[in-house]
């Protein structure tokens, strides 16, 4: 946003190819002071800002063992499969043995089976979580080493609105659910 008249800021590629961040009512003809410069001055300010980041370190430890908690308390799809699987043991055992006609042995083969379909294997949320933490613990790295798409990907995730003043960041403002990492 710009600082002076609280437009939009727009970014433009010059004849060079090198990206340009001005205000948009200026660019519309409308009286404001901001001046446009190069988009990577603000990218330095703000890799500065990320430099400053910090999640305490127990803080993934924390949110891993959370996780697991909350996993193993609701996520009982491993032990449903199990037992679905084993039932189909059965069935198939009773059949054999002939203490159940080929319909019934049929019908309950295939409601395991329907059951069977609707059970999804739990991905690795650990390992995803994992990645999230150290990815936040290194954050200043990630943009310093990412396209600049990728950081227009990651200041939309991080933050809520960056306000530009002339040629600096004047002020971050984090989303709210990252706001005590940057404090």
């Amino acid at each position: 946003w710009c600082k002076y008249c609280r437009s939009k800021v727009h970014i433009h590629q010059n004849s060079t190819g090198k990206p340009r961040v001005y205000c948009g009512s200026k660019a519309r003809g409308f009286d404001c002071e901001s001046k446009s410069t190069f988009l990577e001055v603000y990218e330095a300010q703000i890799q500065w800002y990320l430099e400053n980041f910090v999640i305490p370190e127990d803080y993934k430890e924390k949110i891993i063992e959370a996780h697991r908690k909350l996993h193993a308390s609701y996520d009982d799809t491993i032990n449903r499969r199990s037992t679905l699987e084993r039932s189909l043991q059965k069935i198939k055992e009773l059949y054999k043995w002939e203490h159940i006609s080929k319909d019934e042995y049929l019908t309950d083969y295939n409601e395991i089976q329907k059951e069977l379909r609707t059970l999804t294997v739990p991905d690795d949320k650990e390992k995803t979580l994992e990645k999230l933490a150290y990815f936040l613990a290194n954050v200043a790295n990630a943009w310093k080493e990412g396209s600049q798409e990728q950081r227009n990907k990651m200041a939309n995730v991080l933050f809520e609105e960056i306000w530009i003043e002339d040629n600096r960041v004047a002020a971050i403002k984090p989303r709210d659910e990252l706001r005590p990492f940057f404090q």
